[in-house]
């Protein structure tokens, strides 16, 4: 059997990928550092500058984000004979023995492990599978060297001690068999004294509770007990989050959010027995986490001022990752990024991202040693975007166009350099046409629509990309773009069509919904959704709608979403995340997919895992491409629902206000 592994591929073998959530502790120019991937890694090993490096440490780094960083940083001297060898430095610190992680790969046996990436024929199998392989053979042979320190491991030998008789102490015993030592009941041949070998022996093992991230552990965590849930919304969360806090009202950086859950949190009233001797899960270690402060007094720990029984040290309060670096695109103090912004020095150890106003306000300014001249950056009013091998050689065509005109950095063949954005659609330049699989080019256009959307001030100019060199077909690639936002315009090129039909219309009528919940409806049962499944069938047939827009959640959602099924309506489907239905029943769960089966489109809006952010990103994105909002709204002010319909108010359609329909007197 082969065993291909890539980062979207089978979900048995996805840890296998640099791109696996595994956060790895690997030096770089001498210097500790801690990185979310081993891609992250591997693009700082290469940085000939430690302040490049320390950039990958950064967990908001995606690892897409961080291979494409990669190549605009300067690279070490003969990075090209150095690259392996460091390679396998990092995959051995990713599967250190005795981790989970390589549990994991020891468990693929003794099969051929194949790194499937037909844009890379050195790392991976290349486009006609015969490609190097190098990461592949790297894994196998780490795998093979974990297999022999696994044969290596020394047997204990047996104490004599575990048979002396705890009456006499002698160690003349049998228990009949005639054998060298006693397997069963023991007899003393000197007081004849009975007993079961072992039970003499009084060891106390300490059995302490410690803290991992879920990213290491087993995708069945969940069901093994010995893993104790510490997420929110679980009893044991802290709710103190890192960035906006709902319970202070402020921005945190993770070290004081969990300095406040120390402040707060009673251990006396909480039973913590039932977190002894257990595996708290989290998502943040190896960074500061609440888990540490719930196994200090798991473990025994009475008081802040004694130490803990887990590792001797004192409380972990006010200790460790406090000084959390800021995005760099987010303002220090108003947390916004859409003004002209600098790096300025705002504390004696921290550098951060600052706007023109707040260091005004602040006296940042006032403060600047002589001479200094800071240089602000806004964002640019027009992007190219083009399509652009994976090497960044940007040497024909629209790539050219874009290095001499937009900005396009050599050596960066994918997202936004100058005033340039690539979206690779050739491994190599060369006149091998199609070298790319259409599902990669979809990846990547999705990605450049999102980073379009979050940049609406921006007008992003689109030509018929990866249909010259590379050889695809506007039929292949135009429809890749039906979910363009208004600020991306088509280019006309003579003697073709301009995108633009390709682009989903929103002349006709386009809704979408927003509502309660079923425990604020009546309940789960058949007969409250069906109620709510008939009313939005009338609305449908009233209003006739050309497209339905629905979130997908139960409750309200759903009961639109199955009506425009219903009604023939054209049913859009943005869901807030790929498991929004994690935790719903099987029933549930199986209307949901007959719902996602049947749509005509589906959205993701985060590729991540639930988030209540992505659920607040969902409702904008729905109230942005519709002409009317139709709830089903009790008129509560706190909640989703009224989020929505709060944005929904200030939102805009050609200058004019959104309709908003409340049908919660039809209800």
């Amino acid at each position: 059997m082969v065993i291909k592994f890539w980062s979207k591929g089978d979900v048995r073998f996805r840890f296998l990928s640099n791109f696996y959530k595994s956060f790895i502790e690997y030096p770089v120019h001498g210097e500790p550092m801690t990185f979310p991937t081993a891609e992250h890694a591997y693009q700082a090993a290469k940085c000939s500058l430690i302040e490049d490096a320390r950039k990958f440490t950064d967990e908001k780094m995606t690892p897409e984000q961080a291979r494409a960083e990669g190549k605009r940083v300067s690279c070490k001297k003969n990075w090209d004979m150095e690259k392996r060898w460091e390679m396998t430095s990092i995959l051995e610190a990713k599967f250190y023995p005795g981790g989970i992680l390589a549990e994991e790969l020891l468990k693929t046996g003794h099969e051929e492990l194949v790194h499937y990436a037909p844009w890379d024929s050195f790392w991976g199998n290349g486009k006609d599978g015969n490609g190097l392989n190098v990461q592949g053979e790297i894994l196998m042979d780490i795998r093979t060297g974990l297999m022999y320190d696994k044969k290596k491991e020394p047997v204990e030998e047996e104490s004599d001690e575990k048979y002396r008789c705890p009456e006499c102490g002698s160690l003349e015993t049998t228990d009949g068999s005639g054998g060298e030592r006693p397997q069963g009941l023991c007899m003393c041949l000197e007081c004849k004294h009975l007993w079961m070998p072992g039970e003499n022996k009084k060891e106390e093992k300490m059995n302490l509770t410690t803290v991992a991230n879920k990213y290491h552990l087993p995708a069945d965590w969940e069901n093994d007990p010995k893993y104790v849930n510490i997420m929110r919304p679980s009893k044991w969360g802290n709710p103190h989050k890192v960035g906006y806090c709902t319970v202070c009202k402020v921005n945190h950086i993770r070290g004081e959010a969990v300095k406040k859950f120390a402040e707060e949190f009673d251990h006396s009233g909480y039973d913590l027995s039932e977190l002894k001797g257990k595996i708290l899960v989290c998502c943040c270690k190896p960074q500061d986490c609440h888990g540490d402060i719930l196994a200090f007094y798991a473990n025994g720990a009475k008081s802040p001022e004694e130490k803990s029984v887990k590792d001797k040290k004192k409380f972990p309060y006010g200790v460790g990752y406090y000084g959390e670096p800021h995005p760099d695109d987010l303002c220090h103090h108003c947390f916004k990024n859409d003004k002209e912004m600098a790096n300025l020095q705002i504390d004696v150890d921290e550098i951060c991202a600052v706007c023109k106003d707040c260091a005004v306000k602040h006296g940042y300014l006032s403060n600047l040693k002589e001479g200094v001249n800071v240089k602000w950056t806004s964002k640019a009013k027009q992007v190219f975007v083009f399509g652009s091998n994976t090497k960044g050689i940007h040497g024909a065509g629209q790539a050219l166009a874009a290095r001499t005109k937009w900005g396009a950095e050599l050596g960066v063949g994918r997202g936004r350099t100058g005033n340039a954005y690539a979206i690779p659609t050739k491994i190599v330049p060369s006149w091998d046409k199609r070298q790319i699989d259409l599902r990669d080019i979809k990846d990547d256009v999705e990605e450049f629509l999102n980073y379009a959307k979050i940049n609406h001030e921006i007008e992003f100019i689109v030509p018929r990309i990866g249909c010259g060199l590379a050889g695809y077909t506007d039929d292949e690639i135009g429809p890749m773009f039906a979910e363009a936002p208004k600020n991306v315009t088509f280019m006309e090129e003579p003697g073709f069509e301009s995108w633009e039909k390709y682009r989903i219309k929103k002349e006709g009528l386009v809704v979408c919904g927003t509502g309660h919940r079923p425990d604020k409806l009546g309940g789960f049962g058949h007969d409250v959704f069906m109620k709510g499944v008939i009313l939005a069938e009338a609305i449908i047939r009233d209003r006739k709608p050309d497209y339905v827009i629905s979130g997908g959640a139960l409750g309200w959602d759903q009961m639109l979403a199955m009506a425009a099924l219903n009604t023939g309506a054209a049913l859009h489907i943005y869901a807030p995340c790929h498991n929004q239905e994690k935790k719903w029943t099987d029933e549930s769960k199986e209307l949901y997919r007959e719902i996602l089966k049947r749509a005509h489109l589906v959205k993701y809006i985060h590729e991540g895992e639930y988030t209540p952010q992505c659920m607040k990103d969902r409702n904008i994105a729905m109230v942005e491409a519709s002409h009317e909002v139709w709830a089903l709204w009790n008129g509560d002010t706190t909640g989703g629902t009224a989020h929505c319909i709060n944005f929904a108010k200030a939102c805009k359609k050609g200058g004019a206000k959104l309709k908003i329909l409340n049908f919660w007197k039809n209800w």
